[in-house]
């Protein structure tokens, strides 16, 4: 960069802008370029002139400038994406009544009261809709990511469709396996309800007891209400699983919504099917 701003050189100097408005009144800092206040066009000063200057604060800026070629201006707004008033103007190269009167008009949406102690700031994402050309070039200069920046996205993306498909294809190992298991399943409870018609007794209802494990077992309603009727219409539900204890009542293992409606409806006995003790 050949040239500052006073809002440029101040910030980066440490300067105060009165004070150096005071050493370019004074001749001590030359200016390449006047400015028109509110006009866009702010008053410069040229980097190889700061060398000149009596003002430390300037032979520094200098001297860094000339060993690290950039200024590095503003570097925390790019990553915050807010800009100040001032900071904007720095950006843009317009001045900061400039900037001011474009929020005032409505041009430029800004954040904040614009008061001492509530300053405009202005997002990064506003920008985008502002008229003039200087904002609209800032959020491209933004949105612009290196090449390296960009390779690691790719690398990240295709390094996240390998995870995806490598999801999918563990999906397909658990839904096959499953379903098998879910076969199985169903065969071991076919053979389980088959019975032989031999094995199956009727068990008084008031010899039945409930072990520990059913208290407050919940059967649905609906269940019931659906057992109720197959019973009223002549069918017989089907067995309940039982063990025999020493005392001759009957331990019951398997059957709870049977239990409960043989006693609601007041049946005397129930078909079972006998578990031994060894099992």
């Amino acid at each position: 960069m050949e040239f500052v701003t006073i809002h440029e050189l101040a910030r980066l100097s440490g300067v105060s802008t009165a004070t150096i408005r005071l050493d370019i009144k004074a001749g001590r800092l030359p200016i390449a370029a006047p400015g028109k206040r509110g006009r866009g066009n702010p008053t410069r000063i040229r980097i190889k002139d700061l060398e000149n200057s009596d003002r430390l604060q300037y032979q520094q800026l200098a001297r860094r400038v000339t060993q690290d070629g950039t200024l590095g201006l503003m570097t925390n707004e790019r990553d915050t994406g807010k800009f100040s008033v001032s900071e904007l103007a720095l950006r843009t190269g317009l001045s900061p009544q400039v900037v001011r009167k474009d929020i005032i008009d409505g041009k430029l949406r800004a954040e904040g009261g614009g008061r001492r102690g509530s300053p405009y700031f202005i997002l990064l994402e506003n920008l985008a809709d502002a008229g003039r050309m200087e904002y609209r070039r800032l959020v491209e200069s933004q949105r612009l990511p290196d090449d390296q920046a960009l390779e690691s996205l790719r690398s990240e993306i295709s390094q996240i469709r390998k995870e995806i498909q490598s999801i999918k294809e563990k999906l397909h190992v658990i839904e096959a396996g499953s379903g098998i298991l879910q076969s199985d399943i169903a065969s071991g409870l076919h053979q389980q309800n088959d019975v032989p018609p031999q094995d199956i007794v009727r068990v008084p209802v008031e010899s039945v007891i409930l072990p520990a494990v059913f208290a407050g077992y919940y059967v649905s309603d609906e269940k019931l209400k659906q057992l109720k009727n197959r019973i009223r219409n002549g069918e017989q539900p089907d067995p309940i699983l039982v063990r025999r204890m020493e005392n001759g009542k009957y331990l019951l293992r398997k059957g709870i919504a049977q239990y409960h409606v043989a006693q609601e409806m007041g049946l005397n006995t129930l078909p079972a099917c006998l578990e031994s003790s060894e099992e």
